[in-house]
């Protein structure tokens, strides 16, 4: 999931992201977030998004997430958009 996060980087900029749910509980984090941007070639992103986040001596130890593509191409990320 984080090789698949530093790629997307290079080819998409968010603008916006909306918190929808956060549970923290001692050094672990879950979110529920939509992340909005363009590609590179100023198509609109939007996806909904699940991650689950470890702290350590407040250093990120591991992260995991679920994509969903809400808007854009498939070409810009491995999920399949609503239908």
């Amino acid at each position: 999931y984080t090789q698949h996060i530093l790629q997307q980087k290079s080819s998409m900029e968010i603008k916006t992201i909306e918190y929808k749910k956060i549970i923290e509980k001692n050094h672990e984090l879950f979110a529920l977030y939509t992340p909005k941007g363009k590609n590179n070639e100023g198509h609109a992103i939007e996806a909904e998004v699940i991650a689950y986040f470890h702290f350590e001596k407040l250093q990120l130890i591991r992260i995991h997430g679920q994509v969903q593509l809400l808007q854009g191409s498939l070409s810009d990320v491995d999920m399949h958009p609503h239908e």
